[in-house]
């Protein structure tokens, strides 16, 4: 199983609690169409979010990967679990949209 979709199909099919995602940003970004899109659908068997940016897994925003959009998606389903980074690190201080007319 790569997909949210997948994981939410046996938690339905299981139709028991306990049975939960991970929704893993590092591996969405790669394997999701969009994660804000897919974290709508699915957000609300989201247990646990790991985050970490591009095939290196830097550190969240140090990739023009804007994770606004899925976080939204995951706060209208309620979410209020850990937010865990699993990632190294670009030793960079500054953000990627830097000068290029973004919003820190």
């Amino acid at each position: 199983m790569n997909l949210q979709g997948h994981g939410a199909k046996i938690i339905g099919a299981v139709g028991k609690p306990g049975f939960a995602l991970l929704s893993d940003f590092y591996h969405m970004q790669m394997e999701e169409d969009d994660v804000a899109r897919t974290l709508e659908r699915f957000g609300e068997h989201t247990a646990y979010v790991h985050m970490a940016d591009g095939e290196k897994r830097t550190e969240p925003g140090s990739l023009p990967f804007d994770y606004r959009p899925a976080f939204r998606a995951l706060k209208r389903h309620r979410y209020s679990g850990w937010l865990t980074v699993e990632s190294g690190a670009t030793d960079s201080p500054e953000p990627p949209w830097q000068g290029q007319g973004g919003t820190s």
